[in-house]
């Protein structure tokens, strides 16, 4: 069992596994994998500041994230997107594989309002062959994510 699997079953979570015929590293190649629609789709982003500080952005797949409602919501100053190279080392997980989960306490998670709009959503299950579907409600609940208007 993958570790996002055993974090939603330890929460509780009722999901359903979409795995794939081939890999992917994007939400774009992620949901025609799955069958499922873009705006389903949910990508997580590793931001990272000046001091070293990382977040973890959440959002559905259709949207663009605006750095600047982070900086406004947590005392972050001049977030950038975080380097590949660091991606794994934070994260846990590779480049197009970060389900919007943090398993380090440290990084705090934002997720996007839009998702709240959403009945199911699609997240990543950590490895670029599977994904999960999931009430939105109930990622929400299990994660307990900062939630806000993070988009432009």
């Amino acid at each position: 069992m993958l570790k996002v699997e055993d974090f939603l079953k330890e929460k509780g979570v009722s999901y359903r596994l979409l795995p794939h015929e081939k890999p992917a590293y994007s939400c774009e190649d992620a949901a025609i994998e799955r069958k499922v629609p873009l705006n389903e789709m949910v990508k997580s982003i590793l931001l990272v500041d000046k001091a070293g500080k990382y977040c973890l952005a959440c959002l559905l797949a259709d949207s663009t994230l605006d750095p600047q409602s982070i900086r406004r919501l947590l005392p972050f100053k001049r977030l950038s997107f975080a380097p590949e190279s660091k991606i794994s080392d934070v994260t846990g997980f590779e480049l197009g594989s970060v389900p919007p989960v943090s398993f380090d306490n440290g990084v705090p998670v934002v997720f996007d309002e839009a998702i709240l709009l959403k009945k199911k959503v699609n997240i990543s299950a950590g490895v670029p062959t599977l994904g999960l579907e999931l009430a939105s409600r109930s990622l929400i609940r299990a994660v307990d994510p900062i939630v806000f208007r993070i988009v432009k």
